[in-house]
């Protein structure tokens, strides 16, 4: 059964009075068609690459993806803003792979795993399908030979890693002991927030804590709106300059500030765009993003 249907079975049933001329017995499952082959059945699954964008942070890196962006415009009239969406996120994309390349990530064993065994098990992977069509002695023999010598392989891999990872280990006791209980123990846990009220007081309670969170987020929004707008008289014809603003089309300084608050290191969403590329894109960047907000917010 492929992975793909395994969300979308419903119902199995074995039939055991149906001979087929051996042991086993005639399965039948119920599957629901609108659940096989999009992604709701697929699952999750581990990006195994990611661009390189710590280069991005350089100035090297960010010279490299201006010059990318430049050379891959395309100066196009788009009819609606999804297609130049469309059309501009793949624009980045390809800029950001060619300037700054891709790099491999996550998986289990990365200490150890390397090229030559991925080009190991990848022989074989085609030693054992050459047994499965051909169903010969020395085939099969092969076949047992090389997993012989990939698991031999990975032995000494590990050994290996492990090695390195005692030394770094020793290393870092003597010369650096903080690094050395992170290697040990992990990620240093998360620091834990200490609340004061005005008075500097500690805040303790969930009572206490809840009434402090509202009035802090309530100052933090709320500073500078007046309380007019929301409760002027239907028919009011004055206008506030925040309501003022929110009329208005995105500026250069608002678009420009906005890129440059950006954090980095922080993931990526569906678009696949990190804060990184929007930064290091220069005028190219800011000039797109300004025009492609402004027809979004006029449509």
């Amino acid at each position: 059964m492929f992975k793909e249907a395994k969300n979308a079975v419903v119902d199995v049933r074995v039939k055991r009075g149906v001979e087929i001329g051996s042991y086993h017995h005639l399965l039948i499952m119920k599957l629901d068609e609108s659940k096989m082959g999009g992604s709701k059945g697929r699952g999750w699954r581990r990006n195994r690459w990611r661009l390189r964008v710590e280069k991005l942070r350089k100035d090297e890196g960010q010279a490299a993806f201006q010059r990318k962006l430049e050379e891959k415009w395309v100066d196009d009239n788009y009819g609606t803003v999804e297609e130049e969406w469309i059309a501009k996120k793949k624009w980045i994309m390809e800029a950001a792979e060619e300037a700054v390349g891709k790099k491999r990530c996550g998986g289990m064993g990365k200490r150890w795993w390397g090229e030559e065994l991925d080009m190991l098990v990848q022989v074989k992977k085609a030693a054992y399908k050459k047994w499965l069509n051909s169903r010969k002695d020395e085939d099969k023999k092969e076949y047992r030979e090389i997993c012989k010598q990939v698991k031999v392989e990975v032995e000494e891999a590990k050994q290996k890693a492990w090695e390195r990872f005692g030394k770094k280990a020793q290393e870092a006791f003597y010369n650096n002991n903080k690094v050395f209980w992170k290697m040990i123990k992990g990620e240093a846990k998360s620091q834990q927030i200490i609340l004061k009220n005005q008075r500097g007081d500690l805040i303790d309670g969930g009572k206490e804590v809840a009434e402090w969170c509202r009035k802090y987020f309530q100052e933090l929004y709320n500073d500078g709106h007046r309380e007019e707008i929301l409760t002027a008289p239907p028919g009011q014809k004055e206008e506030s300059e925040w309501a003022k603003e929110l009329s208005q089309e995105p500026t250069e300084r608002e678009v420009r500030e906005g890129v440059k608050g950006l954090k980095n290191g922080k993931a990526a969403g569906n678009s696949e765009i990190l804060g990184e590329m929007l930064k290091a894109g220069g005028k190219i960047m800011e000039r797109w993003l300004v025009n492609f907000l402004r027809k979004v917010w006029r449509e």
